[in-house]
């Protein structure tokens, strides 16, 4: 089945019996392809020997004097900024346990950037297709406080969508079929804005819900007719 995801990196993990992402050789592999971090025309020597060292072995000691070796200062910083982060994802051992770590201590000591693409990952992780490109797993978990510590989440249901949510249901209106796929090239004439159908329910029965700190983002665009 293609990888719908590809640029969050998931195709270059695996997952441990908990049913989290191991941290491989290949993801590390991955920092040390950024623009960062690989060697340019200018690069000297010694920045080019602890490349293709690391590529190699990502895991490898570095040694204060190797990174001291390298000329350009940009480069050493931008060397020890991913390398005490790839030393966080080898102790953690996951990708989610290096996740949480990050915020359990008095401060972040890595770029914004690479906690973003940790959250992209575990999300892939989340979102994990079943059987073909067009059935995805959809876990919902909650935290209840409020975020202290890197939070506690529990799983509280989940869902496997095939494309048929509103298969069974009865419409909310005359001539509109709750199962109809969503186009772009389709509008809502019912609607009260007269936009195209949306890909993302939310929808509570029976009780008072308080949504906070919510974010929805479409991962596969709507398909066009």
């Amino acid at each position: 089945m293609p990888e719908f995801w590809r640029a969050s990196g998931f195709h270059l993990l695996a997952r441990n019996a908990a049913g989290h992402l191991a941290v491989s050789d290949d993801f590390l592999r991955a920092y040390l392809l950024r623009p960062e971090i690989h060697p340019i025309d200018d690069s000297c020597a010694a920045e080019r020997s602890l490349h293709a060292a690391l590529m190699d072995a990502p895991r490898r000691a570095v040694a204060a004097a190797a990174l001291d070796a390298i000329a350009d200062e940009d480069a050493r910083d931008n060397y020890r900024l991913m390398l005490r982060f790839r030393d966080r994802l080898i102790a953690a051992g996951t990708v989610e346990a290096c996740y949480a770590g990050l915020f359990r201590g008095d401060a972040i000591d890595v770029p914004p950037l690479f906690i973003d693409q940790l959250a992209h990952v575990i999300l892939r992780n989340v979102l994990d297709a079943r059987g073909q490109p067009t059935k995805v797993k959809l876990e919902l978990y909650v935290d209840m406080t409020d975020g202290r510590n890197g939070g506690t989440w529990t799983k509280v249901t989940e869902y496997t969508d095939a494309g048929e949510w509103g298969k069974e249901n009865t419409p909310c209106s005359v001539g509109t079929d709750p199962a109809t796929l969503a186009l772009r090239s389709r509008l809502l004439l019912k609607s009260e804005t007269g936009r195209p159908e949306l890909t993302v329910y939310f929808r509570h029965e029976y009780a008072v819900m308080l949504y906070r700190r919510l974010s929805v983002r479409e991962i596969e665009p709507l398909r066009k007719k």
